[in-house]
């Protein structure tokens, strides 16, 4: 259907706001696999697939938790005192409404000495290998991230959000931020 995402809804198929249909009795084609969400929308179960594809020299994404391992598709020494641009290996195709955060794995910071950037993907980015940016921690000697290493996490979100401006003031709430609510 075009690279349309298909939602399906009480157990019927639409995609992208075309008139919903049966559910297809075919196998999926070789090569076509997706990350399965279930959320709720108005009210109703729904089952969204979002399709990637896994680049030469890439691993598919593993779920573990609330989020997908990624791993480093190719060699990538890692820049002293700045940022490194590491490719992923697979390209996502986000329904619209969905985002996905890319950010650090929690242990990247003291068991490998380096850090990734927070990153957001849009459905205007369908179709691109997914990269993050890794930089060393201050003191870490020399850093090469490996084929295969599994550097990032992806976490893919229904933003379907809509901000609304007011003219009225907004209550504070009773916390200050950047670490107020603990010691």
């Amino acid at each position: 259907m075009g690279g349309l995402p298909e939602v399906q809804i009480a157990g019927r198929v639409a995609v992208a706001g075309i008139r919903a249909r049966s559910p297809p009795q075919r196998q999926p084609a070789v090569g076509k696999v997706g990350i399965v969400i279930r959320s709720k929308v108005r009210h109703q179960e729904a089952e969204v697939a979002i399709r990637y594809k896994v680049l030469a020299g890439g691993r598919r994404p593993v779920k573990t938790g609330a989020a997908y391992d990624l791993f480093a598709r190719l060699d990538a020494p890692l820049v002293l005192n700045g940022p490194t641009l590491v490719p992923l290996g697979i390209a996502l195709e986000l329904p619209p409404g969905y985002g996905a955060i890319v950010k650090a794995r929690s242990s990247a910071p003291l068991r490998h000495g380096y850090e990734a950037h927070v990153g957001l993907i849009d459905p205007e980015f369908n179709g691109r290998e997914v990269c993050t940016i890794l930089e060393p921690l201050p003191g870490a000697g020399p850093i090469t991230i490996l084929p295969g290493d599994r550097v990032a996490q992806m976490w893919v979100q229904r933003m379907d959000v809509e901000l609304a401006e007011t003219d009225e003031d907004i209550p504070l709430g009773p916390k200050e931020g950047f670490g107020s609510t603990g010691k």
